[in-house]
C-alpha cells in the first residue's frame, strides 16, 4: 500500500489476488504456521526491486512517513516483504469493499502484526525510541490496527470511491485551514501588540475573520472573501505587511522572512473562504454591507449589539491610527461609527421577539405530531436493536 503521504489513497486488491491467496490458505492456523516456518525463500529479486521502488518513491516526497522509511535498513524491509510476498501477495492492499473480520483482512492484519513485531524486536524502528513493552498485549494492537486501518484508512478509501480527488482537495483545505489558524493568531498578536483597541481586536476573534490562500510561485496568492468589508481587508493588507517588516528575526533563527501574500490573479475564492464568523464579539464592519444585509434576519439578529471597529475607509484615509483607536466608546461612535453603523439593516427588538414567538408557535403545532413520532422512533428502536449485530463492522 504506497501511503507514504497524508493524501496517499489506499487501492482496492485485485480480485485475483483475493481468491487466489483465499484458495491457497483456508484457516489462521496455516497462515500462522506459514509465518512462523520462516518460508520466504524464491522472491528475492522481487523483493530487491520493490525496495528500490519504495526508497525511489519515499524521496520525491516531503512527509514524515517517507523520511522515516528511508531510515529503515534494507534488511529489516527484506524481511517485511519477503514475508508479505510468500503468500503471494504483492502488495499490501486490504479489501475495504469486504469487512474487516473477512479471512482476507483478518491474514492481513495477521502478516502486518508479525511484520511489525519483528521489526520492532530487530530494532528497525530504533530511532523512533518505540516501546517495546506493549508488543506482549496484543489486545493493544488489535485495537490499535483496527483503529487506523479500518477507521482512517477505510474512510479515505470510501471518500476516493465516492468522489474521484475529494481526499486531496480535503487535504489541500485542510492546509490552509492551518496557515489561516497561524495568520490569525499573529494577527491578534500583533493588533495587542501595537496597542489597538479591544473592539478592532476582535475583527480576528474566529479563524473564519481571515482570508485564507494557495501557494505560488514565491508567493500566496490570497483567495477572495466576498462576505469581509473591503475597508477590513485594506485594514489587515497594511498591518500584515507593517508586522512582516517590523518584525526581526531573532538571533540564532534560522528562519528567513515570510512569503509575500498577494490577492489571487483571478479573484477567485476557495471552498473555505465563503466561512463567516458566527460570534456576536465579531465586529459588525467585518462584514460588507451589502452582503450582510441580504442575510436572514434571525442571523443579523445575532450581531444587533455587536460594536463597530473602524472608521469609513474615507474617514481613515485622513486620520492616523491614534486619532479614533484611543477614543472612548461614545465619542468614537459620535465621530466615525454611527455613519458606519448606519450601512447596516438591523431588525428591530420587535422583529426579533415576533420572530421567537413565531418560532414558539411552529413548535407548538409540531407538538401533537410528536407524541405520533415518538411511539414510531419508539417502535424503529426496537427493530434496530434486534439488528445491532448486523451493524458492528460498521
Amino acid at each position: 500500500m504506497n501511503t507514504l503521504t497524508n493524501d496517499s489513497v489506499p487501492e482496492a486488491p485485485q480480485d485475483n489476488i483475493v481468491k487466489t491467496f483465499n484458495d491457497r490458505f483456508k484457516s489462521a492456523e496455516q497462515v500462522a504456521n506459514h509465518l512462523n516456518a520462516g518460508q520466504l525463500h524464491g522472491v528475492n529479486r522481487t523483493v530487491s526491486a520493490t525496495i528500490t521502488k519504495l526508497r525511489e518513491t519515499a524521496k520525491s516526497e516531503q512527509s514524515l512517513t517517507a523520511k522515516a522509511v528511508l531510515r529503515i535498513e534494507e534488511h529489516h524491509l527484506r524481511v517485511i516483504f519477503a514475508a508479505l510476498f510468500s503468500f503471494g501477495i504483492t502488495s499490501w492492499r486490504p479489501d475495504f469493499r469486504s469487512t474487516p473480520s473477512s479471512f482476507y483482512n483478518v491474514s492481513l492484519e495477521s502478516i502486518a502484526l508479525w511484520t511489525f513485531e519483528k521489526a520492532i524486536t530487530s530494532t528497525a524502528y530504533a530511532f523512533m525510541e518505540v516501546d517495546t513493552s506493549f508488543l506482549v498485549d496484543s489486545q493493544l494492537l488489535h485495537k490499535l490496527y483496527l483503529n487506523f486501518v479500518w477507521s482512517y484508512m477505510r474512510r479515505i478509501f470510501r471518500n476516493e470511491d465516492k468522489e474521484k480527488g475529494s481526499v486531496a482537495r480535503a487535504v489541500q483545505d485542510g492546509t490552509a485551514y492551518k496557515r489561516r489558524k497561524t495568520l490569525t493568531q499573529k494577527q491578534q498578536r500583533w493588533l495587542r501588540d501595537e496597542g489597538y483597541n479591544a473592539v478592532v481586536r476582535q475583527l480576528v476573534c474566529q479563524n473564519e475573520c481571515t482570508s485564507d490562500d494557495e501557494r505560488g510561485d514565491n508567493m500566496f496568492y490570497i483567495f477572495k472573501k466576498s462576505a469581509r468589508n473591503g475597508n477590513v481587508t485594506n485594514f489587515f493588507r497594511a498591518i500584515d505587511k507593517d508586522r512582516i517588516d517590523g518584525t526581526p528575526p531573532k538571533r540564532n533563527s534560522k528562519r528567513t522572512k515570510p512569503l509575500p501574500r498577494e490577492p489571487h490573479p483571478n479573484g477567485e475564492t476557495s471552498d473555505i473562504s465563503g466561512r463567516v464568523p458566527d460570534s456576536p464579539d465579531c465586529p459588525l464592519d467585518w462584514f460588507d454591507p451589502t452582503y450582510f444585509n441580504r442575510l436572514s434576519m434571525q442571523y443579523c439578529g445575532k450581531f444587533v449589539d455587536s460594536f463597530i471597529a473602524l472608521p469609513l475607509a474615507e474617514d481613515m484615509a485622513k486620520l492616523s491610527t491614534k486619532d479614533w483607536n484611543n477614543l472612548p466608546e461614545d465619542e468614537f461612535m459620535k465621530k466615525y461609527g454611527d455613519k458606519v453603523k448606519a450601512q447596516y439593516q438591523l431588525p428591530t427588538k420587535q422583529e426579533l421577539d415576533d420572530l421567537e414567538d413565531s418560532d414558539y408557535d411552529d413548535d407548538d403545532e409540531d407538538s401533537d405530531e410528536s407524541e405520533s413520532d415518538n411511539n414510531d422512533a419508539a417502535e424503529l428502536e426496537e427493530h434496530l436493536q434486534g439488528n445491532t449485530a448486523m451493524e458492528t463492522e460498521e
